[in-house]
């Protein structure tokens, strides 16, 4: 069920999604005590990997509790990552040439 509510919310963002890499995701949830807190953000970023795969697959996870939310929030902060880098053609490196 969880997996579900998740693909629900996160399709919402999908053009923003669409194409990206997580390289990391910092999970802010509240549900109760502190440690209860930072394990449904654990089974968050879980179902995450699980709906998205290439999205989230290799990304690093923090889970957090959140203090302020009230009790079943959650928050994402998902940061993206580029893949290779690119040289410029014809340059030995030497900035004279």
């Amino acid at each position: 069920m969880l997996a579900a509510q998740i693909r629900q919310e996160l399709r919402k963002h999908r053009d923003r999604l669409a194409g990206q890499h997580a390289g990391m995701v910092l999970t802010f949830a509240a549900d109760g005590g502190t440690g209860n807190g930072v394990r449904l953000a654990t089974r968050v970023n879980t179902a995450i990997r699980e709906a998205y795969p290439r999205i989230f697959g290799t990304a690093v996870t923090r889970n957090f509790h959140d203090l302020d939310a009230p009790r079943g929030s959650i928050s994402m902060e998902i940061y993206s990552v580029t893949y290779g880098c690119s040289s410029v053609s014809g340059n030995s490196g030497s900035p004279d040439e």
